[in-house]
């Protein structure tokens, strides 16, 4: 009897020891994945400063003052959090786990501010007009993914952003007849209505990353309640 009861305990001291490397591992792969994804996001976001940083300096004294602040304000936000990377360096994949939603929202405010300094940034109507295409394309992307990860969350997260999902593709399609009215507005419609879109961009850009974020936020939960 002595025996079976220490052989169980052996087996069932193994199946632990076998489940926690797998927890490990899997919290590794996962801080290998933030890490190379955020690497990726924020080479990204130099070329589009790159590009911000030309197309004001070709625009000379025709620039507004406040959209060269808000090149140099960008500059700081990348540099802040690649500051924060590189301190992060090799640390473990438990303080990539803590960190991931703080660098993930830093990261979002970085592409949301210059998406609305890109488009402000447009000197033309014709450039305005392909920028904002691309934009409206970005935008079907991340809406589309984000129901996806809904769908991965269940029922509760889906109930909980179901009408705001609904609001959001109303803002696109608000955003889609804005854009349809650009190609043929005047030079002085265009001048009105630049501003005002780039920023609608911006903001709707980051309300869909805070809403991918807290859905990751609830998969993590999830996750860590179906494994203990």
């Amino acid at each position: 009897m002595a025996l079976g009861a220490m052989a169980c305990t052996e087996q069932d001291e193994a199946r632990m020891d076998t489940a926690l490397d797998d927890v490990q591992q899997d919290a590794q792969v996962m801080a290998n994945d933030l890490r190379a994804s955020l690497h990726a996001n924020l080479d990204r976001a130099d070329a589009r400063l790159d590009n911000l940083d030309e197309r004001i300096d070709a625009m000379g004294d025709r620039a507004e003052g406040d959209l060269r602040e808000m090149a140099n304000d960008l500059r700081q936000e990348r540099d802040a959090l690649a500051a924060r990377m590189d301190q992060m360096g090799n640390a473990a994949a438990a303080e990539w786990s803590e960190a991931q939603y703080d660098m993930r929202e830093q990261m979002n405010e970085l592409e949301a501010d210059l998406t609305e300094a890109r488009l402000r940034a447009a000197e033309t109507k014709d450039d305005f007009v392909a920028m904002t295409q691309e934009e409206l394309n970005e935008l079907d992307v991340r809406i589309e993914s984000l129901e996806q990860e809904m769908a991965q969350a269940g029922d509760a997260v889906q109930a909980e952003y179901r009408e705001t999902l609904a609001d959001w593709r109303a803002q696109r399609a608000e955003l889609q007849n804005d854009y349809e009215r650009l190609e043929n507005a005047t030079e002085r419609e265009f001048n009105a209505m630049r501003n005002g879109l780039a920023s609608a961009f911006g903001e709707l850009g980051q309300d869909l990353a805070e809403a991918s974020q807290d859905v990751r936020r609830a998969l993590s939960t999830d996750s860590k309640e179906s494994d203990a």
